[in-house]
């Protein structure tokens, strides 16, 4: 063989094992990135739990949050911290208090890094409220009180648990529900008075819309006279305890305090023509 054609060749073998040894190792990557990308066993149960409770399957949902909280993998394990978040939530749609205090008691305990203390603090108090248990859900609220005192509490904080986890369903706990409202829209009142902008304009809508969820339950046929005396007489407590509030806000920030304060009037009004025309 002339020496070219043993050039060539030995060009051609190079080129062929360069090739072969870039091909392994590019089907190495590959299959270290599929590796890594692959979820457990544990994130494939917590997505089909989620699609599960968006769909209504709250059975399977529960089935699957379950095997998942079985055991922690570790003080640091978001799997297990949302997996119990959920149940409590679920809980609660399904108006389960008891079960959803159980979550969230099982959740204060760890102290969460995905699950702020405030979220899991303010669904105490209103599931402890649901289930009547009055006196806990005060001890809960000096905790947050205390917290806020000692700015362990950040405004961001406050908005994000009362904007998320203060939801009020107008069921056969309406009566506790508003209490409960009007325990907590202190903290409202906090964000409202202040400069947080627009986080305080947000809440001044929600504590707005809740309010008139409450005077819609009034126009409900399940709900018996009685009942709805209560809630009206109820509403106007709440509504004035707000009027309280009010006395220094007003000067901070006219905007979402003065808007509420009309509200709260205009409300106040036609609340008290019900309870005389009811007479």
């Amino acid at each position: 063989m002339s020496k070219a054609c043993k050039a060539i060749t030995n060009l051609f073998l190079l080129s062929l094992s360069a090739l072969t040894i870039g091909g392994c190792a590019g089907l190495q990557t590959k299959r270290e990135i599929e590796e890594k990308k692959a979820p457990d066993e544990r994130e494939i149960l917590f997505d089909r739990a989620q699609q599960a409770a968006k769909g209504g399957d709250y059975n399977t949902a529960e089935s699957l949050y379950f095997r998942i909280t079985r055991e922690p993998g570790g003080p640091a394990d978001s799997l297990y911290d949302n997996s119990l978040w959920n149940l409590a939530a679920q809980y609660e749609k399904t108006d389960q208090p008891e079960k959803a205090l159980l979550a969230l008691d099982e959740l204060g305990k760890r102290r969460s890094s995905v699950i702020s203390k405030s979220h899991i603090q303010f669904a105490q108090i209103k599931n402890h409220y649901r289930v009547t248990n009055y006196y806990q859900a005060r001890d809960v609220r000096a905790d947050v009180d205390n917290d806020y005192k000692s700015q362990l509490i950040s405004r961001s904080d406050l908005f994000d648990a009362l904007y998320y986890t203060t939801t009020l369903y107008y069921d056969r706990h309406i009566l506790d529900e508003l209490v409960f409202l009007g325990d907590i829209q202190k903290y409202f009142f906090y964000i409202m008075e202040s400069d947080f902008a627009p986080e305080n304009e947000k809440l001044t809508e929600l504590l707005i819309f809740y309010y008139d969820g409450f005077l819609k339950a009034l126009d409900n046929k399940h709900l018996s006279q009685d009942v709805k005396r209560q809630v009206v007489v109820s509403l106007l407590d709440q509504l004035r305890k707000f009027d309280r509030y009010k006395i220094d806000g007003d000067k901070k920030n006219p905007l979402t305090i003065g808007r509420f304060s009309e509200y709260s009037d205009n409300q106040q009004k036609k609340l008290t023509e019900w309870l005389t025309n009811d007479k």
